[in-house]
């Protein structure tokens, strides 16, 4: 009978941390990527918040701005507490939604995760462009399996404004956002 309890108690461990997780907020499976999806939203989903917050029960969706060249565009945010940066940043153009972007890690199934190496993960090569503007001194790498979907990487890298880093600095460098793209509708 000592034996039956202790094999079960690990179970049982298991499953509240199971429905701990869930309860407070974490996805219990990682969002899939294609062409026309990435997890719950297509390239047919609005640009609204009240239709990504319906997709996203468990995160806190609220509209924001971002900047680009100096200029303000809306975006739509979407975090698991209502404090710190966003995890989820929705790019669209009226009412049409134009881009995902990842900034957590374990959210997404992709060829690299958020803190993933570039070299690691190869995403070294023809398919990276210098950042520009805001984005100087980091990398940007698309998917060498999907089209739409692409990675940013910080790298240490001081060149000049649009300058792609040597093969070996990009590949020391770290993912922090994962961008999907609508591809079609």
């Amino acid at each position: 009978m000592t034996i039956s309890t202790i094999r079960i108690l690990p179970a049982i461990a298991a499953a509240v941390l199971a429905a701990t997780a869930c309860s407070s907020g974490e996805a219990a499976e990682r969002w899939s990527v294609s062409n026309s999806q990435i997890g719950p939203v297509t390239a047919r989903t609005a640009f609204d918040r009240d239709t990504l917050a319906g997709l996203l029960p468990a995160f806190n969706v609220v509209e924001a701005e971002a900047w680009s060249e100096g200029m303000a565009y809306p975006v739509i945010e979407a975090r698991r507490s209502t404090g710190g940066e966003a995890e989820i940043v929705f790019v669209g153009e009226g009412e049409r939604l134009l881009a995902v972007r990842i900034r957590t890690g374990g959210l997404v199934e992709a060829s690299a995760d958020i803190g993933d190496s570039a070299g690691e993960a190869g995403l070294v090569g023809p398919l990276c462009v210098a950042g520009m503007e805001e984005r100087s001194g980091d990398v940007h790498c698309d998917d060498p399996d999907m089209a739409g979907l692409s990675y940013w990487i910080s790298v240490d890298y001081a060149g000049p404004d649009g300058m792609l880093p040597p093969a070996d600095i990009i590949a020391g460098g770290s993912v922090y956002e994962i961008v999907w793209r609508t591809v079609g509708k």
